[in-house]
């Protein structure tokens, strides 16, 4: 089942980033592949701060 933007929150600025890039008619200048590791390496980034604050939170 793959994951929609309804059901990943850290995915939906970069889809609207992308709409708006396609709705001025520029071309991107990134490979599909890198905008890809963008996203994943932000998307674990945020994942790593959450953890920890949550165990900061819990001492």
């Amino acid at each position: 089942m793959p994951i929609t933007v309804a059901q990943a929150p850290g995915l939906d600025q970069p889809a609207e980033l992308r709409m708006r890039r396609l709705a001025t008619g520029s071309k991107p200048k990134a490979s599909p592949l890198q905008a890809l590791l963008l996203v994943v390496w932000c998307t674990l980034r945020r994942v790593k701060q959450y953890r920890r604050m949550m165990n900061s939170r819990l001492d």
